[in-house]
């Protein structure tokens, strides 16, 4: 589980730090920050387990406006196996003409240091305060990539890697998804627009959990049979069947169906094949494009499913059943004042009322 983020000289964060439970409710104007922080973390995650290179997640375009420094800090802190796992990366931008480079990198387990990249130089330790391999890197990468991809068979860093693979990052956008897939995908993209490769893998990789999936559809989507996939020379075809006017399973391609349904779809997937299996989920605005009869089912899911230890969930929403539900044991406000550096609060009614929370919200008189 997430644990913690500290962000300092990127985009609108400057000297940020947010503590993090298993569920949260983020809310707050347009321009606060509020998708940016979960973009870094993911930015993160693929420069550490795709191996992208720097420059590509973090370019210089990334530094804070009014900042006059060139080094950009992130710190992740993660709580795996009962076990406290933090990172942290420095980067400085413009140390090799217009490419950032990494200046430090570190991963603590417990306190203990484990990994320290001080670049050029890299130290891996074991039990003990000393370094047990020394090895040089090219600092326009990180180095803990190359350590994570072969393991090295210390159990914190093969834990921190794993925790990683479970981070996703959710903009759902109907329009985008795509009914034809060339391959399966490990990860989704942000918008699900390779929902059915995504899909391809995730059916093949645990039947159990796509029966229960498949069953949930069945319960909140009205009509729906069975998802299938049929040979299209060298791609498949994701067809969704649904119950038609004569009783038969009528097939329907993603584009074929409502904004509505492929949400329910896309949704309902999130809730099985990430957070049910304790994947860290970050949803950006869940309620777009499905009413309140919709989405309140599938948040109960939710927080049942983080209530009981599985996954944690961080949700962006301006919607009034999602806001009434999580405000008050879990909201988070995000603000800045003019155009200064993003800051949060937990919400709270400024003083007695018998307005709901999103009332006091859109009123502008929480505290």
């Amino acid at each position: 589980m997430l644990t913690k983020v500290y962000i300092d000289n990127y985009l609108c964060f400057s000297n940020f730090e947010l503590e993090l439970a298993s569920r949260h409710l983020v809310f707050g104007g347009n321009g606060t920050g509020k998708s940016s922080i979960w973009t870094a973390l993911i930015r993160l995650r693929n420069l550490l387990i795709l191996g992208n290179p720097l420059e590509q997640q973090f370019p210089a375009t990334s530094v804070t406006k009014s900042s006059r420094s060139p080094v950009q800090s992130f710190e992740i802190g993660c709580r795996v196996n009962g076990e406290i796992l933090l990172y942290r990366l420095e980067i400085e931008q413009g140390k090799y003409p217009l490419k950032p480079a990494v200046k430090r990198e570190t991963l603590l387990a417990d306190g203990r240091l484990v990994f320290e990249f001080d670049a050029p130089d890299v130290r891996l330790y074991g039990d003990k305060a000393v370094p047990v391999s020394t090895y040089k890197s090219d600092p326009s990468r990180s180095a803990l990539q190359n350590v994570l991809a072969v393991g090295w068979g210390v159990e914190s860093l093969n834990a921190f890697a794993s925790w990683l693979r479970s981070i996703e990052y959710f903009q759902i956008q109907p329009s985008k998804i795509q009914s034809y897939s060339a391959r399966e995908d490990r990860f989704p993209n942000v918008d699900l627009s390779n929902f059915a490769s995504w899909y391809r893998f995730l059916a093949l990789a645990d039947r159990e959990v796509d029966a229960a999936f498949l069953e949930d559809l069945r319960r909140v989507m009205d009509g729906f049979r069975y998802i299938g996939f049929l040979d299209r020379g060298e791609q498949k075809l994701l067809q969704v069947h649904l119950t038609g006017s004569d009783g038969a399973a009528v097939p329907f391609q993603l584009g074929e169906l409502s904004d509505g349904q492929c949400c329910i779809l896309s949704l309902y997937a999130i809730l099985h094949f990430a957070l049910k299996r304790g994947c860290t989920v970050f949803i950006d605005e869940p309620d777009n494009y499905i009413s309140l009869r919709e989405i309140q089912p599938w948040l109960l899911s939710v927080e049942d499913s983080v209530d009981s230890g599985a996954g944690q969930a961080i949700i962006v929403s301006h919607h009034p059943e999602i806001i009434n539900q999580w405000a008050v044991d879990c909201g988070i406000r995000f603000y800045r004042e003019k155009l200064g550096p993003t800051r949060t609060q937990s919400f709270e009614a400024a003083g007695p009322h018998a307005l709901a929370p999103a009332e006091l919200i859109a009123r502008g008189m929480e505290g």
